[in-house]
């Protein structure tokens, strides 16, 4: 059987999930971060391949 991966978080979870589906977005089914501030504006940009 498959494993799927799923996350999601609040506030400063948020950001960890973010971080986390940077990191690992290749073992994830699906993701939520929810109710995030970003630290920095462009944040995702420098975290991420997007």
């Amino acid at each position: 059987m498959e494993e799927r991966i799923h996350i999601t978080g609040f506030s400063q979870g948020g950001y960890m999930s973010w971080r986390f589906i940077c990191k690992y977005s290749d073992v994830l089914a699906s993701a939520g971060p929810l109710a995030y501030g970003a630290v920095r504006y462009n944040l995702a940009r420098e975290a991420c391949d997007l």
